[in-house]
């Protein structure tokens, strides 16, 4: 067997953590979804009250960040519970899963880097523009500064593409 000298695919990176040093911005908030099962280390998750300092996966208010930080949790744990304290990252690079975007209402694309980066309103799930043309899927909302990054998604288990992304923090 000869030694491997080439990479044929991007295999690491847990999602919800941080892929590279450099700046970085989180917000501390309480988990606050209709349904705890859509609290998902990296997923989308907006405000749902700030008086509360409460976020919920996906929705219609303010961008909040992207669920960060799975190690601070109880092991064998893939969701945080309604009113845990979490971290949510607006600023930094992250790995994320990302669920196959459609385009035209055909067959899913997958996505490049440098595609610009949506969650689905209902799950706070994260996809991308399939076509690089500002094409916002159905039901989707786009985060501002966010894109992927540095590697080209590969299959993540479970369905989806494991993925780079940067957010450049919260934008106008």
């Amino acid at each position: 067997m000869s030694i491997p000298n080439a990479i044929t695919a991007f295999k690491s990176g847990i999602p919800g953590t941080l892929s590279h040093a450099g700046p970085t911005r989180a917000l501390s908030a309480i988990f606050d979804s209709a349904s705890a099962a859509n609290n998902v280390f990296g997923r989308a998750f907006t405000h749902k009250s700030v008086a509360n300092s409460t976020v919920q996966a996906g929705g219609s208010g303010s961008f909040a960040g992207i669920a960060t930080n799975p190690h601070a949790y109880a092991i064998n744990q893939s969701t945080a519970a309604n009113g845990s304290t979490g971290e949510f990252l607006h600023m930094g690079e992250m790995f994320v899963k990302l669920v196959p975007a459609v385009a035209g209402g055909k067959t899913p694309v997958t996505a490049a880097v440098g595609s610009k980066v949506y969650f689905v309103v209902a799950t706070g799930e994260l996809t991308c523009d399939p076509t690089n043309q500002d094409t916002v899927p159905v039901a989707h909302t786009e985060i501002k500064g966010a894109a992927v990054v540095r590697h080209a998604p590969a299959t993540a288990s479970g369905g989806g593409q494991l993925a780079i992304i940067s957010l450049t923090g919260y934008q106008a």
